[in-house]
C-alpha cells in the first residue's frame, strides 16, 4: 500500500515540475536536476516525519547540514 506522505510529495513534485517546465520555460534537463532535489530532499523530510508542504527554514537548514 502507497504511503499517503510520500503520494502528497509526489503529487507536490509533479506539479512543481510541470510548473518549471511550462511557466519558467527550463529545459529538461534542469528540470530532472530539480526533480532529483527535491526528491532527495522528501526523502529526508520523510525520514523526520516531515512534508515538502510544510517544510521549515530549520527544515532545509538540516538538510543542508546532512549533504
Amino acid at each position: 500500500m502507497d504511503n499517503p506522505a510520500k503520494s502528497g510529495d509526489a503529487l507536490l513534485l509533479r506539479e512543481y515540475i510541470g510548473y518549471l517546465r511550462v511557466e519558467r520555460g527550463l529545459r529538461p534537463l534542469s528540470c530532472e536536476a530539480y526533480a532529483r532535489d527535491m526528491e532527495q530532499l522528501s526523502e529526508f523530510l520523510q525520514k523526520r516525519g516531515g512534508l515538502l508542504i510544510s517544510v521549515s527554514p530549520k527544515d532545509l537548514s538540516s538538510y543542508i547540514e546532512d549533504l
